[in-house]
């Protein structure tokens, strides 16, 4: 029997707010028996050392990207004993139930294929009838899902050692979905527990207005705006990974409509064409990367 013993809790950050990184401490650090942060060379690492208590730090000093700093959390908390570990953005507040729910499956429930137990994901930005419609539509204690972002992840750290970890060379973008798709190629599935909701905010949200949606041939989607350096990765990460999963005619369409999506850098907020020329060096990068079987 597993219990909160076998938990940890990896925390990466970045020049996090304090108050936010205090509060997402608070909600995990009662749930797992180990709490670690992953400093990525944040500019307030000492008001962050002064902020938090029984928490181990590991400042790296400089930015290695997502990939590399869970990397370097996991085995960690591997080498301390841990089994399982939660990965966490430094503003994913995790409800108070994550670690009891995770641990109820994994006690009952043959879990030699499970390397990643994620919650339901509600996305801040959604207004009270997309609420409604999304807890509607929860059916089951959990289901096998293809895909589940980093953040609040509970990852079977066997399964992690198995497929040689997240991959460092993407960086940040992709990372989790890249991660994700090696999991199942390696016959491990990615279990969501319905009865864990984590409330997050995907990026800065945009309803296109009406000639806005003509150009995205679209009526109702909604998208995120990001920096340059994250359209950057986005595009060449994205690029990178239907080269590698994808094949035939299928992967051509989908890469046909990546490149066409970089459109939407002109509905963004400024520097717009900034934002497109990162966008199109990261698709440049991205048909330039060595794929590697």
């Amino acid at each position: 029997m597993i219990d909160k013993k076998r938990l940890s809790a990896v925390i990466i950050t970045y020049n996090p707010d304090i108050q936010v990184l205090i509060e997402n401490i608070g909600q995990i650090q009662p749930q797992v028996d180990k709490v670690v942060i992953i400093d990525n060379g944040s500019k307030n690492i000492d008001l962050i050392r002064n902020s938090v208590q029984n928490v181990d730090i590991i400042n790296l000093e400089t930015n290695v990207g997502i990939a590399k700093a869970l990397n370097i959390g996991i085995e960690f908390v591997q080498q301390l004993g841990y089994s399982w570990v939660f990965t966490l953005d430094q503003d994913s507040i995790l409800p108070d139930n994550v670690a009891h729910n995770f641990l109820k499956f994994i006690n009952s429930n043959d879990i030699s294929h499970v390397g990643i137990l994620a919650p339901r994901i509600f996305d801040r930005g959604w207004n009270k009838k997309q609420v409604v419609i999304e807890k509607n539509s929860i059916k089951g204690d959990y289901q096998i899902i293809h895909r589940s972002i980093t953040s609040g992840n509970l990852v079977n750290i066997s399964a992690w050692e198995q497929v040689k970890g997240f991959d460092e060379k993407l960086f940040i973008d992709w990372v989790d979905f890249d991660f994700n798709k090696r999991l199942e190629l390696q016959g491990f599935n990615i279990v969501q527990i319905n009865s864990v909701i984590m409330n997050h905010e995907i990026g800065v949200g945009i309803h296109p207005k009406i000639l806005h949606r003509i150009l995205l041939y679209s009526k109702n989607r909604k998208f995120y705006d990001h920096s340059p350096v994250r359209q950057y990765y986005f595009y060449r990460n994205k690029v990178i990974y239907f080269r590698k999963y994808e094949t035939g005619l299928k992967k051509l369409r989908i890469l046909f409509f990546v490149i066409l999506s970089t459109r939407e850098a002109f509905l963004y907020s400024q520097p717009k064409m900034r934002k497109f020329f990162s966008a199109l060096k990261g698709l440049k990068d991205g048909f330039q990367f060595k794929i590697h079987s």
